[in-house]
């Protein structure tokens, strides 16, 4: 059974840091049938390749903002709850894991934190910059489900995405108020928001990359969703 690795988020609690992590992301991997193996923020980067040593692939999960001192700009009043220590570590994961040519799925703050380890920037809040906030995230979290919502984005013909999805345009879900600015050297865009806010990204010559600002271990009943990470599972081992 191929063991997928999937990053945590760090809660600082007055008693003991918390580890967390969305079980949608667990459950995804179980149902593709891999194993789940979570992994804590480490401070020290020496066990990076002891970590991925241990797992087939790996999952950049969705979390807090991303240090913008990382790319090179100072902090809005915006940007909230920077977690240095985690910033650092997923990095270095990322990048080891594509030095070994690892399949890698980089959801949310993980599209995010690749963009930003590959010599990209980021919109620090789309408000801010003239996006409408309400399209990417609801403004009040609801007591029973997590703070999404959803509209459309447009494909691009001839991408991966579009293999899977048969459309050039699909609703996808969304919880950020960051996003992709100035793209990485090597990004392929694959979809765009109606406002024109990155959606999702192909890593150029890397063909077991995925990038989704959305969130796809929470939309596996739509069947294109589902094939996409069912082959994201079977690339591993130099698979589809």
């Amino acid at each position: 059974m191929y063991k997928i690795g999937i990053t945590t988020g760090l809660l600082r609690s007055v008693i003991a840091p918390i580890t967390k992590l969305d079980h949608s992301y667990i459950d995804a991997v179980r149902g593709a049938g891999a194993l789940p193996i979570m992994i804590p923020v480490y401070e020290n980067l020496e066990n990076v390749p002891k970590i991925l040593d241990r797992i087939d692939a790996l999952i950049l999960s969705g979390g807090v903002d991303i240090s913008p001192l990382l790319y090179g700009e100072d902090p809005e009043p915006e940007a909230e709850n920077f977690i240095e220590e985690r910033d650092r570590a997923e990095m270095a994961l990322f990048l080891g894991a594509m030095e070994r040519k690892m399949p890698i799925l980089a959801i949310c703050r993980g599209m995010q934190l690749a963009n930003v380890a590959l010599g990209g920037t980021l919109f620090q809040d789309l408000e801010k910059h003239g996006y409408s906030r309400t399209i990417h995230r609801r403004r009040e979290i609801s007591e029973d489900g997590p703070d999404e919502t959803y509209h459309f984005a447009n494909v691009e013909p001839g991408s991966r995405l579009y293999g899977y999805m048969g459309a050039e345009e699909i609703i996808v879900n969304s919880i950020h108020h960051q996003a992709i600015r100035e793209p990485a050297q090597g990004f392929l865009i694959t979809s765009r928001s109606r406002d024109g806010i990155i959606e999702s990204v192909e890593l150029e010559h890397y063909p077991n990359f995925w990038g989704f600002q959305f969130h796809p271990e929470r939309m596996l009943h739509d069947p294109g969703i589902r094939a996409l990470f069912l082959d994201f599972i079977g690339s591993i081992g130099g698979g589809r």
